[in-house]
Formats: structure tokens, C-alpha cells, sequence
């Protein structure tokens, strides 16, 4: 955590597309900005197991038995929100995280096993509502148990699948506090 200055540098410009005005800029070159690039602490919260809830603003753990869908967390400074939702996954009358969506803008990214309770052995399935926009990228691993969603706000969702239930992480920058 702390701060970095660096100094954006320019080359000259090479004007193209023909017309009187290509030559204003010949042989110009910008001058150099500095900038000032704020390092924030990041947050996390973690869901896992039947699930517990690890909580963002504290180290305080809550346990969460219900079956339905959640707000797991809910950024009140911009348009983010992620929510979770589970199923009945024991026979100890327990829940489990069987569905994630992200919501970014108009990001929307869900995935879902909740309709895969007789195939233990598959991997989740993803999709997209919209076209994501530049910055946000999906990660998945080869046997497709563990993705990872990066946002272009610097929040990011890892999620693991295993048996009948998924683990989560979310993490967020020090500016949603």
C-alpha cells in the first residue's frame, strides 16, 4: 500500500490520412505527464463450505443455512454487485453455493451448477448476457473447476467447484470502503 510516480513519456507524432491539417502536428511531440498512481488496499470476503462467510469489513464469520438467492456483496460507491445462489447439499439440512452473478455496469456474468445436483462431476456453466466491456476478462482452468473474473475496476471473483458446491473470493479495491 502506498504510492508510485511515474512520468507518461510521448513520441513525436506521425500524422496520417492526408489533407492540409496533417502537417499542424509534424514532428510534435507531447510534453511528459506525471502521474500519481494511489495504491488502495484490497478487500476480500470468502464463501465456502455450507457456506460460511468470511465478512469484508471484519474477520467475523457468519454462517449462511438457508436455501435462495443472496446479495453477497454490494458496492455502495458504483454499479457492482455479486450474488450467490444455494441449495440444499447435505443430508445435515445444509446449504451450498451452486449459482454466482456478477453484475459490473452492464456486465452480467452468471455461473451456474444448481441444475447439475445428479452430476457431481461437472463443471459449472457459464454465460454472458452482453458484450463485456474492455477490461473485464473470464479466466476458466482446463477442467473448466475454477474461474476467475476479472472486472475492469480492479474487483475480482475467483470461484471453485468441487462435488456439489462452490467456493468463492471476491475482492474489490480499497475504494469501495
Amino acid at each position: 500500500e502506498g504510492s508510485t510516480r511515474a512520468l507518461l513519456a510521448f513520441e513525436d507524432l506521425l500524422p496520417a490520412g492526408g489533407g492540409e491539417y496533417t502537417q499542424l502536428f509534424s514532428g510534435f511531440t507531447p510534453p511528459d505527464v506525471p502521474v500519481l498512481i494511489d495504491d488502495s488496499r484490497t478487500f476480500t470476503c470468502v464463501i465456502e463450505g455450507d457456506p460460511h462467510v468470511r465478512q469484508v469489513d471484519s474477520r467475523r464469520h457468519v454462517d449462511l443455512y438457508e436455501v435462495g438467492t443472496f446479495t453477497a456483496y454490494e458496492s455502495t460507491r458504483r454499479d457492482f454487485q455479486v450474488q450467490i445462489r444455494t441449495w440444499p447439499c447435505t443430508r445435515r439440512q445444509v446449504s451450498c453455493v451452486c449459482g454466482v452473478t456478477v453484475r459490473e455496469g452492464n456486465d452480467v456474468i452468471r455461473i451456474n451448477q444448481c441444475d447439475q445436483i445428479q452430476n457431481i462431476y461437472a463443471s459449472p456453466v457459464v454465460s454472458v448476457a452482453n458484450q463485456l466491456h474492455p477490461g473485464t476478462e473470464i479466466k476458466r482452468s482446463g477442467d473448466g473447476k475454477k474461474i476467475e473474473v476479472l472486472l475492469a475496476s480492479g474487483s475480482s471473483i475467483k470461484i471453485s467447484s468441487r462435488w456439489n458446491m462452490m467456493t468463492l473470493s471476491i475482492t474489490t479495491p480499497g475504494t469501495d470502503r
